[in-house]
């Protein structure tokens, strides 16, 4: 064979070809999605961080005689921004746990203690009456009877603290629907002449013990405290 011959282009069979294009085409898409993900990554590192409700914004509100200062971002009826007197307000508060920080939302309404009954004192003057034979295994610490039917307490179930001298007591009602957490409600004394209404999903019961311990910062921050 002649140099000439050794040296001239040789031509690769069409198939070859359109294999080599489409191995090339998968290698362009790969390092195309590859930088595009790099993109997104640095995008969402770029993204500021999600904000928690601003509490900085807030109402002058009295009740019971008592100076409150709930975030605006806090009330269920923001038409209740205005500043002055309330028979009661009723408020969105966010709670973070100490042990975890976990978060979950409770509904408090506050009020004057005059209108309010305790749930420690419910639980010796009205629930212990209604109680149920049976008793209900539950979180850790805490006794669960069931009400008797009648007078609204159809289907609810009192927890409590049996050991403590102002006892954790919550009355517990059936979900509503099969898709919603079930509820629970306690009623506290708060400083000054103040009470509070919390209700709360029944899941956190097993949170009973640090749940006080939660609220001591939110309810700080409307301008009150628990009852000591």
């Amino acid at each position: 064979m002649s140099r000439s011959q050794s040296l001239a282009p040789r031509h690769l069979p069409l198939r070859s070809v359109l294999y080599n294009l489409a191995v090339l085409a998968v290698i362009a898409a790969a390092v195309g999605i590859g930088a595009g993900y790099v993109v997104e990554g640095l995008r969402d590192r770029l993204k500021p961080p999600v904000q928690e409700a601003d509490t900085t914004v807030k109402a002058n509100k009295t009740v019971a005689g008592q100076s409150l200062t709930p975030p605006v971002s806090w009330l269920r009826d923001p038409a209740l921004q205005a500043d002055g007197f309330a028979e009661k307000l009723d408020l969105v508060v966010p709670v973070s746990f100490l042990s975890d920080g976990a978060l979950a939302n409770f509904d408090v309404t506050l009020l004057s203690s005059t209108r309010a009954r305790m749930s420690a004192y419910l639980l010796d003057t009205v629930y212990l009456h209604r109680f149920a034979a049976t008793q209900l295994s539950g979180p850790a610490g805490l006794v669960g009877k069931p009400m008797t039917g009648g007078d609204g307490y159809d289907g609810e179930t009192v927890w409590y603290d049996p050991l403590g001298a102002d006892p954790f007591v919550a009355k517990c009602s059936p979900p509503v629907t099969a898709d919603v957490a079930p509820r629970c409600v306690r009623t506290i004394a708060l400083s000054g002449e103040l009470a509070a209404v919390i209700s709360f999903d029944a899941r956190l019961l097993s949170r009973w013990r640090e749940m006080d311990a939660a609220l001591q910062k939110p309810l700080a921050l409307i301008g009150t405290g628990l009852k000591r």
